[in-house]
């Protein structure tokens, strides 16, 4: 063997777990659920800007307000319940319930 030629090494397979699998699941499903919430964001922000004309500076707020409001909400059904008695919309009606 040259001493320009590295020295090769036989690699062995990993052996992967039960538990590998069920933590590369939950990264995954994990991962995808920020993936589909940043998806949303933006996409209400596109809706409020080109339904109502909202301006740079009102989307600011509106995140601001989203984010605030994600912060402080338990789960869920307590965020869904306050827009139900704020606005009178019941999102469940737009949302996959599972």
């Amino acid at each position: 063997m040259s001493k320009n030629q590295p020295h090769r090494q036989k690699l062995e397979p990993k052996v992967y777990t039960e538990s590998d699998f069920r933590k590369a699941l939950r990264e995954t499903v994990y991962k995808i659920g920020i993936q589909n919430s940043k998806i949303h964001i933006a996409s209400f922000a596109l809706a409020l800007h080109r339904k109502l004309g909202m301006n740079l500076d009102q989307m600011i707020d509106m995140l601001n307000e989203t984010s605030k409001t994600t912060n402080e909400a338990l789960c869920y059904s307590d965020v869904r319940k306050q827009v139900l008695e704020e606005t009178g919309l019941d999102i469940a009606e737009y949302v996959e319930e599972n």
